[in-house]
């Protein structure tokens, strides 16, 4: 039987609810002292935040969204898909090996998921960066 599942929110204060909120915690037993999961893997970089951590047992174990983590839920990802077709992304279906290995190709990713192959990838940058800030994506 497992016990903490559900919390209480507490609303004290709105930065106490808001930390509540944004608080991740392992399943992993808090007695053993292996390092790996309490340590912040590459792919979380940018989503967690590397020094909020309580002390004692739960050290790493218990993590943060980092201030910058902005959450969606069930967006369509078709149009941001045919928008990057349309800003140059090459179909990674339509590519073979050597395209793909190249130094001017750059891999981009939705979701999770390599969509294709970019040879300009800063002008992407940008060009994504100024949708969203203006409201588009």
């Amino acid at each position: 039987e497992r016990s903490g599942v559900t919390q209480v929110l507490s609303r004290l204060s709105f930065i106490s609810a808001f930390g509540m909120m944004t608080r991740i915690m392992s399943q992993f037993e808090k007695t053993r002292k292996v390092s790996g999961p309490r340590s912040l893997q590459p792919s979380q970089w940018g989503m967690l935040c590397p020094s909020d951590t309580p002390e004692g047992e739960a050290c790493g174990l218990v993590k943060n969204l980092a201030l910058t983590t902005h959450v969606t839920t069930d967006d369509e990802e078709e149009p941001i898909r045919r928008l990057c077709f349309n800003l140059g992304v090459e179909d990674i279906h339509m590519l073979c090996a050597d395209d793909l290995y190249t130094d001017h190709g750059h891999l981009v990713f939705l979701n999770g998921l390599i969509l294709g192959v970019h040879r300009d990838p800063r002008r992407l940058l940008k060009i994504m960066r100024q949708l969203r800030r203006a409201g588009h994506l």
